[in-house]
């Protein structure tokens, strides 16, 4: 049985995949704490129901792959995804589109 609320602090695109992928939670807080470059895809773990954001003013960065390699910020299928004062850059104008319509919710 999958638990309640988790909230993560991440630094680095390991800490960050690993909070995105867990399958133990329904609902799911990241904070991110300093500036992020992907270093692959990050498909949103399916028990997760909720998932919010907290980009706390820092940047996820495609690096130099993106998305040459077919890699994106994000693959989610929740209804609720929900994220706050984070830029992202390096993206392709359809990929940075795509999320962007997904993930950002009115505040």
């Amino acid at each position: 049985m999958k638990g309640g609320t988790i909230e993560y602090d991440v630094d680095d695109y390991v800490c960050l995949h690993e909070s995105l992928i867990s399958n133990s939670y329904r609902s799911v807080i990241v904070n991110i704490n300093s500036d992020i470059t992907l270093g692959g895809n990050t498909r949103v773990g399916d028990s997760i129901e909720e998932l919010i954001i907290n980009g706390n003013g820092k940047t996820i960065i495609g690096g130099s792959v993106f998305p040459v390699d077919g890699h994106s910020f994000l693959s989610v299928s929740q209804d609720s995804v929900t994220i706050f004062n984070l830029r992202i850059l390096n993206f392709t104008g359809e990929v940075v589109v795509q999320c962007l319509t997904r993930l950002i919710s009115p505040s």
